[in-house]
């Protein structure tokens, strides 16, 4: 499956660091190199959390066949790892005993760092499409309409980071994080705001986004806008407290003193 197969997080029809020191950049021209995984050949500081389904072989073929086992890795947000797996490991025994794919959970330090775990799915292309399916709708049912995040992401992703001010960040996130998701639903990435603020920048917190290229483009042309369009309306919300002060201090609109 390619990794720019992109995943529509409802209807189940498939669909990647550094700080912004320019208020408007080139979002295209500001992306980093991909955060790249490739777990064909596990290493040492990969680890499986858990695994369901037979030990299954698969080889890189020249020629696809239905019938071929494949492997396709995944990356989902650590927050989605108990949802996904039920009570007692229910729901993702039911999805592999529906789907006949053979399903892992892993995690390695970097995707930690950045909240993530990954999903890895063997067996033939209708069995990895099930399995996928199953799990998007799993994920996707803890978020109420119209807004719901992107469930699963390619192994390869796009990661940016920029500052917002402390005091930006509960309007950014929204009530009951309603904004920040509104965002994630329209760019179709995911995005995290850091608890603690950069080295040196106490007065300030990092907004991660990731996603494929393309969309932490959007995603970073709209957290921008949102940043400019609330420091003006903060501006205004001052110019209008200090003139509503000088009128109760000094008198009228027109500047007439009031009288005594």
């Amino acid at each position: 499956m390619d990794d720019d197969f992109v995943r529509d997080a409802r209807k189940g029809k498939a669909k990647l660091e550094e700080e912004d020191p320019d208020p408007k950049p080139n979002p295209y021209a500001m992306l980093p190199e991909p955060i790249t995984k490739s777990y064909s050949n596990l290493g040492e500081d990969v680890i499986y959390l858990k695994h369901f389904g037979p030990p299954r072989n698969y080889a890189e073929i020249a020629v696809d066949t239905p019938e071929a086992v494949k492997k396709i890795q995944f990356r989902f947000r650590e927050k989605e790892f108990n949802r996904i797996l039920g009570k007692r490991d229910a729901r993702i025994i039911n999805i592999q005993s529906v789907s006949g794919a053979t399903i892992g959970l892993l995690s390695d330090t970097s995707s930690k760092i950045r909240r993530q775990l990954y999903l890895e799915l063997l067996g033939t292309a209708d069995q990895i499409k099930t399995a996928e399916l199953l799990i998007t709708d799993v994920i996707t049912e803890g978020y109420e309409k119209p807004f719901f995040p992107r469930a699963l992401m390619p192994a390869n992703i796009y990661h940016y980071r920029r500052p917002i001010f402390v005091t930006q960040v509960v309007a950014f996130l929204g009530f009951n994080n309603s904004n920040v998701l509104k965002m994630e639903s329209e760019s179709n990435t995911w995005i995290e705001v850091d608890t603690y603020p950069p080295e040196g920048l106490l007065m300030m917190r990092m907004v991660n986004m990731y996603g494929q290229r393309l969309d932490v483009a959007n995603a970073i042309m709209m957290i921008n806008d949102w940043v400019e369009e609330y420091e003006s309306g903060k501006m205004k919300e001052d110019e209008k407290q200090k003139d509503d002060s000088g009128i109760k201090e000094g008198g009228d609109e027109l500047g007439n003193e009031a009288e005594g």
